[in-house]
C-alpha cells in the first residue's frame, strides 16, 4: 500500500483525493500496444527514452515516473516523482519559473523577472496550501485568501490593508499545468510511445484556491464530493439564490461605470461609460448581463444559466448540476451528460459520441460507429468547449449593492455531475 493510502476503520482503503494509481508509482504500469517510433529506445523492463532531436528528451522509467528536457527558444524541465509530486522549471530570455506540486495537490510557484534598464528584478510568488488557504505576492501587493473566501490585500508600499469576502478570486484556475506537462498534453506520449514500453504516469491536478487537500475512502460519497470540489463542480450557495439575504459589497471601486441605479434592497443596474456593456443584478443575486459585442448571459435562481452569442447564433444552457446543451444555429447541437459522456450532432446525419473514459466514436445516420483518435477529432474541428468549457464572469460590483451570484462551472468531458 502506498504512503498516500491507508486502511480505514471499515477496512477499506483511504487515499489522498485526486492522487490515483495513474499519478504515482506503486502498481505495475500498463504497456503500450502501439508501434515503435524511430526516435524511441525501449528496454526489457519497459522503460524507454524518446529523443527526436538534440534539444528534446523524455526518459520514462519502468515504474512510470519520468523526466523531460527541452531546449531551444526556452529551456524546460519537467519531472514526475514516485510519490506523485512533480516539478517544472522554465527559463526564457528574461524569466525563470519554478513550480512544485505536492502529492496532496498543494503547490507553489516562483517566477523571477530579470532587471531591466532603470528597473530592479521582480519576483512573483504564489502558493495554495493543504488547508485551502492561498497567497500571491508581487512587487506591489500581497494577497492572502482563506478557505472561507475571505481575501486580504496588503499594499507593499504603505502597508494599507483591505479585506473582502468573495469567491471571485477562487475562480482563477491554477497555473496552466497542462501546458507544463508534455505527457498530459501530447496524446501519443500520454498513451505510450514504443511497443511494450510502459505508459507514463500523469501529473496530478493542482488544487484550486480555497479547496482543501483531503483523504477519503476509495469509492465513497466523501471521495466523490471531494473530487467534485477539486474540479469546482459542486453547486454552492454562491451559485444559486437562497433564503438568506445576499451580502453587500462594502468597498468602492472605480470600474468606469455610468448610469448606476442602486435600490434599497441592494439590487442595481449599470452601463459602462461607452454604453456597450450593461448589467442588471436582482436582490437575490441573480443577474442579466450584456457584453460589448452583444453577447448576453442570464443566471437563474436555481443556479442554471444561459448565454447567447448573436454573432455565431449560439445558445448554451447549463443546468444546476453542470450538464449542458449548446446549439449553434439550426444545424448543430452538443450535449454534455451527467456521467461525463457527450454527443455532438450535425444536422442529424453526422454524430460524434464521447465516453466518460475518453474514447471517441463517429457515426452517421445508420449508427455504424467507428472509434477515432482524439487528435484526429480535434484536427477536424472538434469543439473546444467539450474539453474546456468557459464560465461567464459575474457583473461588476457596486458599493452597497448585493454581491452577484457566480455562474457554476459547466462539466467538461469525463467529469461527473454532483450530486
Amino acid at each position: 500500500m502506498s504512503p498516500s493510502a491507508t486502511p480505514s476503520a471499515s477496512g477499506g482503503e483511504v487515499r489522498t483525493v485526486g492522487l490515483t494509481d495513474d499519478n504515482k508509482a506503486g502498481k505495475p504500469r500498463p504497456r503500450s500496444q502501439g508501434g515503435t517510433s524511430k526516435y524511441v529506445t525501449v528496454h526489457d523492463d519497459g522503460s524507454w527514452k524518446y529523443s527526436p532531436d538534440k534539444d528534446r528528451e523524455l526518459t520514462v522509467n519502468a515504474d512510470g515516473t519520468w523526466s523531460y528536457r527541452s531546449d531551444g527558444y526556452r529551456h524546460q524541465e519537467v519531472t514526475l516523482h514516485a510519490d506523485g509530486s512533480w516539478d517544472t522549471v522554465e527559463n526564457s530570455k528574461s524569466t525563470q519559473e519554478k513550480t512544485h506540486v505536492n502529492p496532496d495537490g498543494s503547490w507553489d510557484t516562483v517566477t523571477k523577472y530579470e532587471a531591466e534598464e532603470g528597473k530592479e528584478a521582480v519576483e512573483v510568488r504564489e502558493q495554495v496550501r493543504p488547508d485551502g488557504s492561498w497567497e500571491q505576492k508581487d512587487r506591489y501587493q500581497t494577497i492572502i485568501g482563506s478557505a472561507d473566501g475571505t481575501v486580504t490585500i496588503t499594499d507593499s508600499k504603505n502597508g494599507q490593508q483591505s479585506t473582502s469576502v468573495s469567491s471571485e478570486w477562487s475562480l482563477v484556475k491554477p497555473f496552466d499545468y497542462e501546458r507544463s506537462s508534455i505527457v498530459q498534453r501530447t496524446e501519443d506520449i500520454k498513451y505510450g510511445v514504443g511497443s511494450n514500453g510502459v505508459i507514463p504516469l500523469i501529473p496530478r491536478t493542482p488544487l484550486p484556491r480555497g479547496v482543501k487537500a483531503v483523504q477519503a475512502p476509495v469509492g465513497s460519497e466523501q471521495e466523490r464530493f471531494a473530487i467534485a470540489q477539486q474540479q469546482r463542480l459542486v453547486l454552492t450557495d454562491d451559485n444559486k439564490a437562497g433564503k438568506e439575504p445576499r451580502r453587500r459589497e462594502t468597498e468602492s471601486h472605480d470600474w468606469g461605470l455610468s448610469n448606476v441605479h442602486l435600490k434599497d434592497d441592494g439590487s442595481y443596474s449599470y452601463s459602462t461609460k461607452e454604453g456597450k456593456e450593461t448589467a442588471e443584478v436582482a436582490a437575490d443575486g441573480t443577474w442579466k448581463a450584456k457584453s460589448s459585442n452583444g453577447d448576453t448571459t442570464t443566471l437563474h435562481a436555481d443556479g442554471s444559466w444561459d448565454s447567447y452569442s448573436e454573432k455565431t447564433e449560439t445558445n448554451m444552457h447549463v443546468n444546476p448540476n453542470g450538464t449542458w446543451v449548446k446549439k449553434m444555429g439550426e444545424s448543430r447541437k452538443i450535449q454534455m451528460f451527467a456521467d461525463g459522456s457527450w454527443c455532438d450532432e450535425y444536422k442529424d446525419i453526422e454524430i460524434t459520441y464521447g465516453t466518460p473514459d475518453g474514447k471517441i466514436y463517429e457515426g452517421v445516420s445508420d449508427k455504424k460507429w467507428i472509434e477515432v483518435a482524439r487528435k484526429t477529432w480535434e484536427n477536424r474541428g472538434g469543439d473546444k468547449s467539450i474539453k474546456d468549457p468557459e464560465t461567464p464572469r459575474a457583473p461588476l460590483t457596486v458599493k452597497d449593492g448585493v454581491m452577484p451570484l457566480r455562474a457554476r462551472n459547466p462539466l467538461a468531458a469525463g467529469q461527473k455531475a454532483f450530486p
